[in-house]
């Protein structure tokens, strides 16, 4: 939008800030992440892959787009599905379902528990998954639209893939599986703390209040 807008022949000649999504850090508290797998039961020795949406078979949000790409790998992982009714999976997958989470704590444990997040979504602007995954530390892989092309950094804070290229989001899946590319959690942590934190961002909201209104 930002992009957009300082193209428009209406709005380039005014001011642009970006101002991103903020969620409040002390309500995702950073877990130990070896407890969590042990109990969720996926303390198994295998990476831990998640996928999160309030219905995993909301076409916008891309379901159908990592199925093609799962189809094809052959390394035991576990999958974490949560939202609506569950999709079968390969049968070398330890798939792990939940119909639906009510309760933060409980949502950051899977966070906490997973070794990468997956956003395949075809539509989306900055979603609360990819600030609540890497509140605690877990890189998140998505194709690069909206607002994740801007806030993502390729094998440092997860992984960008092509829209909406399933093929090569299986290969760089597989490429992280196989250990050939690794995220420091506290490096993912220190940057979402300082990008996505509540008072930090409404700071930056009443300092742009002040520059307009002067």
């Amino acid at each position: 939008m930002h992009e957009e807008s300082s193209k428009s022949e209406a709005f380039k000649k005014y001011t642009h800030s970006i101002i991103p999504n903020f969620i409040d850090f002390d309500k995702y508290p950073l877990l130990n992440r070896k407890e969590q797998n042990t109990k969720l039961n996926i303390d198994n020795g295998l990476k831990t892959l998640m996928f999160i949406a309030q219905d995993i078979n909301n076409h916008r949000k891309g379901f159908d787009l990592l199925l093609t790409s799962l189809k094809n790998i052959t390394e035991k992982v576990n999958i974490i599905t949560i939202g609506g009714e569950k999709t079968p999976l390969n049968s070398n997958f330890n798939h792990v379902h939940i119909n639906k989470i009510d309760k933060i704590s409980e949502l950051n444990a899977y966070y906490a528990a997973s070794d990468l997040v997956l956003l395949t979504s075809r539509e989306d602007n900055l979603p609360n998954v990819m600030l609540e995954a890497m509140a605690n530390g877990t890189p998140v892989a998505s194709f690069k639209i909206g607002g994740m092309k801007d806030w993502i950094i390729d094998n440092k804070t997860g992984i960008l893939v092509d829209p909406f290229d399933a093929d090569q989001f299986r290969k760089e899946l597989e490429k992280f599986i196989n250990g050939q590319v690794n995220f420091n959690h506290e490096e993912i942590y220190n940057y979402a703390k300082k990008n996505f934190d509540v008072n930090t961002n409404i700071e930056k909201i009443i300092n742009l209040y002040k520059k307009i209104l002067k």
